[in-house]
């Protein structure tokens, strides 16, 4: 929402997939190569926005992975 300061903001990650909704146990979530916290496949994790550029990604317990470069702007910038 541009009328709150970025700080205060967080994306929503969340992770399914895989033939038939193969995603199961833990996902383990990544930005900028550090783990940014793991939860169970479907459900949300909320990640504190941060300005730049960043990779993010989801992995699980059996290998299986995607990834995601994305950038956030500060609203008037």
């Amino acid at each position: 929402a541009p009328d709150r300061p970025l700080q205060s903001q967080t994306l929503a990650l969340q992770a399914q997939g895989g033939p038939a909704g193969a995603a199961s146990g833990e996902v383990y979530w990544f930005i900028d190569g550090a783990l940014a916290g793991m939860g169970p496949a479907g459900a949300a994790l909320a990640w504190p926005l941060r300005e730049g550029e960043h990779l993010l990604v989801a992995s699980d317990a059996n290998g299986a992975s995607a990834r995601v470069r994305f950038r956030v702007v500060a609203f008037g910038r």
